[in-house]
């Protein structure tokens, strides 16, 4: 067998994939823009990280941080790291000089409460700063993003399990069956190879920086407004909407999705595809655009050489 038929399956496959996780993903964002899911995320970190009183107290001072630490409220998904931490050591001594030295910052930090850990973290960021003031700043604020990034993955984590979660009823309502949609592209020879055909104009004509911008607007009213986004958003509409490249490939209900249909349909091979499919599209569509270009370029490398004719005439 061709090596070729295999690779274009898979080719196939991650066109479906990427075409349902781009819908999951609009979807996700709306619920994650619904329910504040970030901003609340981000709260709850920022509160295991600045884990002492006094400092909590001279942040609630500044209105737009106020939010943060303050029960019952909730702040914006995005905090300035640079301000977070003048406002922070600004806010260790109530000293009224107009400069405020190491010297005075680190004896702020010693009167902080003992088991606190952000105690900790100061005094050790204080002794590489020396004498600079401005330094420090910059330390304690590199130290914050980082430190909400790793505390971030909570959130990543949350995301990927509402991805399956959506993926999943993605997959029975428009029966996005994997068993049965590998099965039709290897036996399929016309279809196999106009959606590989597909996938290979889609990653010639979107480049990663595009494909990343249209994905992180995340609500499908802005990527139609988007002329960049055109075929994202193409590609999005084709899978469900008929076009001939995905019109044969087995997806959707027949005479629509029912009760009876559902029972009718419904094994243990057909529940294993709809796991697969919610499985799959819970990796995220930058995951299978990657993986798409990756496929591209190896199927490029898999075709034959052309060989020109030999001129008959010519002269051994």
């Amino acid at each position: 067998m061709d090596l070729t038929v295999y690779v274009d399956v898979v080719i196939g496959l991650t066109v479906v994939y990427l075409s349902a996780s781009i819908y999951v993903t609009i979807i996700n964002e709306y619920i994650a823009q619904i329910w504040k899911r970030r901003a609340k995320q981000l709260g709850r970190d920022l509160n295991k990280l600045i884990d002492d009183t006094t400092i909590v107290e001279s942040l609630t001072q500044n209105p737009a941080l106020a939010p943060f630490f303050t029960d019952g409220q909730i702040g914006s998904s995005y905090i300035d790291t640079k301000v977070l931490a003048q406002q922070l050591i600004g806010g260790l001594t109530t000293t009224t000089t107009a400069v405020m030295g190491m010297a005075r910052i680190v004896t702020a930090i010693g009167e902080l409460k003992r088991d606190s850990n952000i105690k900790n973290h100061l005094m050790a960021l204080s002794k590489t700063a020396a004498d600079d003031v401005e330094k420090f700043t910059q330390s304690v604020s590199v130290w914050i993003d980082s430190s909400l990034t790793m505390l971030g993955e909570t959130y990543k984590r949350n995301t990927q399990k509402w991805s399956f979660c959506i993926g999943f009823i993605m997959a029975i309502a428009c029966n996005l069956n994997t068993v049965t949609i590998v099965d039709h592209l290897y036996r399929d020879k016309e279809t196999r190879q106009k959606i590989s055909a597909y996938g290979s104009n889609f990653i010639e004509s979107v480049t990663t920086e595009t494909f990343t911008k249209c994905q992180a607007t995340a609500v499908a009213a802005n990527i139609q407004k988007d002329p960049i986004c055109k075929e994202v958003d193409e590609l999005r509409e084709s899978l469900f909407s008929g076009e001939a490249t995905f019109a044969k490939i087995p997806i959707g209900w027949s005479e629509g999705f029912s009760l009876s249909s559902f029972k009718q349909a419904f094994s243990v091979t057909t529940v294993l595809g709809w796991l697969l499919t919610a499985l799959a599209v819970s990796l995220g569509a930058s995951f299978w655009f990657d993986l798409l270009k990756q496929l591209i370029n190896i199927r490029h490398g898999l075709k034959r050489p052309v060989i020109a004719p030999t001129d008959p005439k010519a002269t051994p």
